[in-house]
């Protein structure tokens, strides 16, 4: 799994995780995770899948549960992470892709410089697999009406680049913005975000959060850390058709 992520991709607010998820050192699932919230950052090497540490209270985000339960629940061998994940990033900026050097951009470049790096470091883990792509993205550019208009737009674009990366077999989970979100335009990304589930039916399976967990009093963040999206991500996966 490749992980593009905001805040809710690092697991913010809510309460920590119990077992099975709760500080994993699997050596079973493989991880390489750069996470960031303000100035605290982790930049991991490859190794045993575990939470989003050093940062404050050991953040335990969905990728945890995707993972361990695509292990766990569902007999899934194979299974790796690389994740990008950082606090108040958007598709217009942050994340858009483009080889422009800049601020726009550089997380999109940094993700996929990473995923072509590992994999050509591990090509035993990676040979013959299937790369889902997962996308936690949007509560940013909810803050915009420009940026919202675009997301759209940027969302497909990042995924037919992503599909460079790893080839044609590659899918995608887009993660829908929670109707709980108060941003002001976030009913503008969400409804760009279902048209792209719609439209890449096969290569496209949405989840959305808005029925599985509530949000906090931010307006922003899950308030169980994303326990039940991860879970979720998990049972889309193993669920999709091979």
């Amino acid at each position: 799994m490749i992980w593009a992520a905001q805040s809710n991709g690092l697991g913010a607010n809510g309460a920590v995780y119990s077992s099975p998820y709760a500080n994993p050192n699997r050596a079973d699932i493989k991880a390489q995770k750069y996470t960031k919230i303000g100035v605290t950052a982790l930049d991991d090497v490859w190794g045993n899948l575990r939470p989003n540490q050093p940062l404050a209270d050991n953040w335990h985000g969905p990728d945890l549960p995707a993972a361990i339960d695509l292990v766990d629940t569902y007999g899934k061998s194979g299974v790796h992470v690389i994740m990008r994940a950082l606090g108040s990033t958007s598709f217009a900026v942050d994340w858009l892709p483009t080889d422009t050097s800049g601020a726009s951009g550089q997380e999109y470049r940094a993700l996929r410089d990473r995923v072509i790096t590992e994999r050509a470091a591990n090509p035993s883990v990676c040979a013959g697999a299937r790369a889902w792509v997962v996308i936690n993205i949007g509560e940013q550019d909810a803050l915009d009406a420009t940026n919202a208009g675009n997301y759209g737009a940027n969302c497909r674009e990042f995924m037919r680049q992503a599909m460079r990366w790893w080839g044609t077999s590659t899918r995608f989970v887009l993660v829908l913005l929670h109707t709980g979100c108060t941003r002001t335009h976030a009913s503008t990304v969400r409804s760009a975000q279902i048209a792209i589930g719609t439209e890449w039916t096969g290569r496209v399976i949405t989840v959305d959060p808005s029925g599985i967990c509530t949000v906090s009093g931010d307006g922003v963040h899950y308030d169980d850390k994303g326990l039940a999206v991860g879970q979720a991500i998990a049972t889309a996966i193993a669920g999709a058709p091979a």
